[in-house]
């Protein structure tokens, strides 16, 4: 692992701990709510928790860039969004990585540790989402721990990269690993499937 992304990772490791260990309180007025996750609330939220961020234009939709103190960098794409309102109850949160070789047996071994965020293999990167739905609205306090349980996975996902990919490729078999593979068929219209395929995103938010 190079010096620079090995002080990432512990980066973002120790953020983490911390922020578990501490329940640390990012935002002000935690009780208070987040109406929807519209582009116009969701930049000034993460520019509330020190995150450097943009506005993109990915797959046709406006998307947030965030690079994270910590260094942890992702996307977060609204959905299920009402533009005369303008509302969107949905946002799908996703940290792109290189795939280094990886195959789908060696991401199902990640999303077996229980991750709440899962990792998805997609061409030559590998993608770790998140998806919060807010029909209702979101306490702030519980969007700021969703930020944080993202950067952790972000960062377990970096380790278990970094430390056991070539490892677990020769210790496990996509045929072996097929059973444990579970899909959910999202038939809500108003709730599009939070994985959202974004094409050529830029490379300074691959972690």
């Amino acid at each position: 692992m190079g010096f620079r992304r090995f002080q990432w990772v512990s980066a973002v490791l120790v953020a983490a701990a911390l922020f578990s260990t501490a329940s640390a309180q990012r935002l002000s007025n935690q009780t208070g709510l987040v109406p929807d996750f519209h582009p116009s609330k969701l930049q000034p939220l993460m520019n509330e928790l020190g995150a450097r961020t943009e506005i993109l234009s990915l797959a046709g939709r406006p998307t947030v860039g965030a690079i994270m103190p910590s260094g942890a960098r992702f996307l977060m794409t609204p959905t299920a969004c009402d533009d005369t309102a303008p509302r969107c109850r949905g946002v799908s949160i996703q940290a792109l990585f290189s795939s280094d070789g990886a195959n789908a047996a060696v991401i199902n071994r990640f999303n077996q540790q229980g991750t709440i965020p899962k990792a998805v293999l997609l061409g030559e990167r590998v993608v770790v989402f998140h998806y919060l739905i807010a029909d209702y609205g979101m306490p702030r306090g519980n969007f700021d721990v969703n930020i944080g349980v993202m950067e952790f996975a972000i960062g377990r996902f970096a380790q278990f990269r970094n430390d056991s990919f070539s490892d677990v490729s020769r210790s496990v078999s996509l045929g072996y690993e097929t059973h444990h593979v579970g899909t959910t068929s999202l038939r809500r219209p108003e709730h599009p499937n939070g994985f959202v395929v974004l094409n050529n995103p830029p490379k300074e938010y691959f972690n």
